[in-house]
Formats: structure tokens, sequence, C-alpha cells
């Protein structure tokens, strides 16, 4: 989705993107917990500015992914960004994930295989609970 001015995209954020430092870790949160269509790319577009400035090998990354909203253009913008930001996260991983999205990651690993472009072992896990992400998170 094009960009809005930034204004209205920081009005969509709305709190949704979150920096917290956790067991001496950095840990970015990424909350798209019940968001609408204009939160949703409002968060995705700035996740992807935000992470094109993070030093190699550096971002945690935890999706808080309770019943967002959901259209295909932004799965396929998943898809076309696998790869692209690999180098800036060190680790990556999903709370509250519906049996749809559960579905969904082995078959993003099998898409970025074929592109030639494995997803790491520490990309995608999942969480029954925030702690336990976070914790895993700040792991060496």
């Amino acid at each position: 989705m094009p960009p809005k001015s930034r204004k209205e995209s920081q009005s969509a954020l709305n709190g949704r993107f979150q920096i917290v430092a956790h067991k001496g870790a950095s840990i970015t949160i990424a909350d798209y917990g019940l968001a609408t269509r204009d939160e949703v790319w409002a968060l995705t577009n700035h996740l992807d500015e935000w992470l094109s400035r993070q030093a190699p090998d550096t971002a945690n990354l935890l999706f808080d992914m309770h019943r967002p909203y959901y259209e295909a253009a932004h799965v396929n913008h998943w898809k076309k960004s696998l790869g692209r930001y690999d180098a800036f996260i060190r680790k990556s991983c999903f709370i509250n994930a519906s049996p749809f999205i559960q579905l969904m990651l082995p078959t993003l690993r099998a898409f970025a295989s074929l592109t030639g472009a494995p997803m790491k072992k520490n990309r995608g896990l999942f969480f029954n609970d925030k702690e336990a992400a976070l914790n895993w998170l700040a792991e060496p």
C-alpha cells in the first residue's frame, strides 16, 4: 500500500510499534493485534523503514498477531520482502497467532527456499505467551 502522509501514518501506528528492553536485550514489538487495514499497513511501512536503518544481525522482532486485519496484498508484500531485511534481523517470533497464521509461515519458508533465500531457523517461531517470547529473543 502506498505510504500515506507522515502525519496519517503516525496516527495509524497508534502505539503499535515499541522498542523495549528485556534482560539487557533491545526487542521491537510490532503489535498487529486487532489492527485495522490502515493500522496494518502503517505498521508494515514503518517496520520497512526502521529495519533498513538497523545494524546487521541486531533486530529482535516480536509480532503480536491477535486477529489482525487480513488481505492477500499484505501477505504478498511480506513474500516480496523475504530476504530483503534478513541481514538486519537476529531473531523473530510470533505470539497470539491463529491457526491460519501458523499454517501460512511454513508456506513462506518453502517459498523462500524456492527463491534461493531460505529463512534462518531463528525466524518466525511461535510462542504461547509474551514472556516466553521475550525471554527467547533476549537469549544470546
